[in-house]
């Protein structure tokens, strides 16, 4: 709280001591404007007195003509005084111009000259250290953006969870060119798709994050930073801010293309806002990508002048939960297709489509015809091709039990080992769903099996 206080009397003294030098500048500015217009006024009326001078020579007696000169000569002199103080007028402008910038930055408020400035560019600019503290993260699932920053002594790369989930391959380098390969834990906030990582590799250039505490008014200019369309290249993409909600950061530009992981930065200081990332939807089921079209996922900029609680874990296993929970839904979607395989004549038949899915039987296991229990099943229906079976009816009950049973122990396996509460958060709804779709398709064989008896 004393911190706080400390940044705030800091803040205050910056914006009285910025007004107080800008009230000085301007009264010494119109002070100047009044002398040099009152000498302007004088040299016209002296120039005046020279022309009827000039006209009326003949009558002007000596006392006068050398009163008319002298007062020429110190007017003169005077010009040649106040001269020097036309470029003093015109520094002490620009530093009311460089004053309004820095209050503007340091309290967060639009500054008319830097916006209009930032309008009427054909493009937004950045600082080099800002444009080198942005980083790309390149995977073999997913890529995105990340940045550099300076907290409390140390140097973090931010990015969105959503950019690292689903990678088993990394390649983080910043747009400098620089590669990073040393990393401290992986850390992440609950509820919100934001993750850092201490970066232990020597980086000269980091941008500044908001305080936290700090207020982000409305329609403060903000660029969005990303990768550029089918580039690792950096792309600025312009809004402003609409407000707060809860943990996120409102634009008015609801259609940023920036990939998620990158930086939301003040468009004055330079100062980073918020990071892109996406809005977490729980899983909708295992064939998801078959039957539905999930299109683009929402944006939510996570702001960072709100008070994070951040959770470590090892990006190992962090990467691993995700490979684990692809296969441990291969394997449901395998057991569903045999819970699904129906018995015509004696032979099985895979022409049937797996229930709550538009995916037949056999396209399943077509994928998985490297498995003894999909190898057995092909032999079955190639001993039964093209004519009928002679199997008694006892021999062919037991046969399709103890292929249910296999299903049903291959189903079994890996659902004790796999416990919610021990994912990350971000992966503990998808592990939710995949254990109860596991569940349903063994509760399902488990009534073939009694049916079949």
């Amino acid at each position: 709280m004393k911190v706080f206080s400390l940044c705030w009397m800091a803040l205050f003294s910056l914006m009285f001591s910025a007004c107080k030098e800008d009230e000085k500048n301007k009264q010494k500015i119109a002070d100047l404007e009044t002398a040099v217009a009152s000498l302007e006024s004088d040299k016209i009326s002296l120039q005046a007195d020279v022309v009827s001078l000039r006209a009326n020579q003949a009558g002007l007696n000596e006392a006068a003509a050398k009163a008319l000169t002298d007062r020429k000569d110190q007017l003169e002199k005077e010009v040649q005084r106040l001269l020097p103080l036309e470029s003093q007028i015109v520094d002490l402008n620009r530093q009311i111009d460089e004053l309004k910038t820095k209050l503007a930055a340091a309290t967060m408020t639009p500054s008319g000259d830097a916006n209009q400035a930032s309008d009427n560019a054909s493009e937004p600019q950045i600082s080099k250290s800002v444009e080198q503290a942005f980083v790309s993260i390149e995977g073999d699932h997913a890529s995105g953006g990340a940045f550099l920053a300076a907290q409390g002594g140390k140097v973090f790369l931010y990015t969105a969870i959503s950019v690292l989930s689903g990678n088993q391959k990394l390649t983080i380098r910043t747009s400098g060119g620089q590669a990073l390969t040393k990393f401290g834990a992986l850390e992440l906030c609950e509820g919100v798709d934001i993750a850092r990582m201490q970066v232990l590799d020597d980086v000269s250039q980091k941008m500044e994050v908001v305080a936290a505490g700090q207020e982000i008014p409305a329609n403060v200019s903000v660029l969005a930073l990303g990768m550029a369309k089918n580039s690792s290249g950096l792309a600025l993409e312009k809004a402003g801010v609409v407000g707060v909600d809860g943990a996120a950061l409102l634009l008015d530009n609801t259609y940023l293309q920036s990939a998620p992981g990158g930086p939301v930065i003040h468009a004055i200081s330079g100062k980073v806002l918020g990071v892109m990332g996406k809005v977490i939807d729980k899983p909708t089921g295992l064939w998801q990508s078959n039957n539905s079209n999930t299109g683009t996922p929402q944006q939510f900029v996570v702001r960072l002048n709100q008070e994070l609680v951040w959770k470590e874990t090892k990006i190992g296993s962090f990467i691993a939960e995700t490979k684990r929970l692809r296969e441990f839904d291969d394997t449901t979607r395998l057991v569903s297709a045999l819970a699904n395989v129906q018995l015509k004549e004696n032979v099985p038949a895979y022409d049937a489509v797996i229930h709550g899915s538009t995916t037949t039987v056999e396209s399943v296991l077509e994928q998985n015809k490297e498995k003894s229990i999909v190898q057995n099943l092909e032999k079955w229906k190639a001993e039964g091709n093209g004519k009928k079976l002679l199997m008694s009816a006892a021999d062919v009950k037991k046969r399709w039990r103890g292929l249910l049973a296999e299903s049903l122990s291959l189903a079994q396996r890996g659902v004790a080992d796999t416990k919610v509460e021990m994912f990350s958060w971000y992966h503990r709804s998808h592990a939710e769903a995949s254990l109860g779709a596991r569940k349903d398709i063994i509760d399902d064989l488990n009534k073939k099996i009694d049916d079949a008896k």
